[in-house]
């Protein structure tokens, strides 16, 4: 009877929660142990939110290897999401910690940058006119969402099954005018680029719903970068120096070394 419930699909969430807990007391991502709820055949952090999936709950019999299918809700683990590793790997800390940088390189971090926040999602296009109606079709091209200490960046994925990731826009956080959320049916993350906020870029998430949260965590990081930023401008000009780059005491953006007034608000860089 057992062997025909499984083969028709019918979970033992209790058998699935205790493999998962026998080899992992407290979540590989955020290392607390407040147990899993089983859904379907995945299992989901109570805690984080971290889902994962593997083969082995099927015969809920020596857990060999796990897939990452979301990260945490505070965006830990995005780069090893849709990803198999042994168990081993997911057992210790400085293994995933490694990985993790790794990865982060590939998506096209340059030296110096530091990823602060990263997301799962869809960015939006809008497709050439259709022959048959004239009508442009919304595309979705599924990849990460990272912002640095530097830049907004978004890396595409290569294929719907693909671990590789292509750098597709980087915009420097000063330029970016506004960010906010959009959208009736489908919500999306909206955000405006430049001082006249001409240019829009949409992004639909995957990760998480909760769209004002997301807005409020770049808006936060973009005042703090800024602020950052004009601290280090007003350091330069109490010291006498000249960086390569100059940053606006009054809004944060980056100037060549030789101009006089900034390129964003027309403040006196000197």
């Amino acid at each position: 009877m057992a062997n025909i419930k499984h083969y028709l699909g019918i979970v033992n969430k209790e058998k699935i929660e205790q493999l998962m807990l026998q080899y992992f007391s407290a979540c590989p991502l955020c290392s607390v142990s407040k147990g899993y709820d089983v859904q379907g055949w995945t299992v989901k952090c109570r805690s984080c939110g971290a889902q994962w999936m593997s083969t082995n709950f099927f015969k809920c019999k020596d857990l060999k290897e796990l897939t990452l299918l979301r990260p945490s809700q505070d965006g830990k683990g995005s780069s090893l999401a849709m990803k198999k590793y042994p168990i081993e790997f997911w057992q210790n800390p400085e293994a995933i910690e490694t990985e993790s940088e790794t990865l982060s390189i590939d998506m096209g971090l340059l030296e110096g940058e530091k990823k602060k926040l990263e997301y799962v999602c869809a960015r939006q296009f809008i497709g050439s006119p259709s022959m048959w109606d004239g009508q442009r079709a919304i595309e979705q091209r599924k990849g990460r969402l990272i912002l640095t200490n530097d830049n907004l960046i978004f890396t595409e994925q290569q294929g719907p099954w693909s671990s590789n990731y292509m750098q597709a826009l980087r915009i420097p956080l000063e330029e970016i005018s506004g960010v906010s959320s959009g959208g009736v049916l489908i919500k999306h993350l909206r955000v405006l680029v430049g001082t006249a906020s001409t240019t829009e870029h949409h992004f639909t998430l995957f990760e998480r719903q909760d769209f004002d949260m997301i807005v409020a965590e770049i808006q936060k990081h973009l005042k703090e970068t800024r602020e950052e930023k004009k601290r280090i401008a007003k350091e330069a000009l109490a010291k006498g120096t000249v960086p390569a780059m100059i940053f606006c005491r009054f809004c944060g953006t980056r100037n060549k070394s030789d101009q006089s007034f900034c390129a964003n608000c027309g403040a006196p860089l000197t």
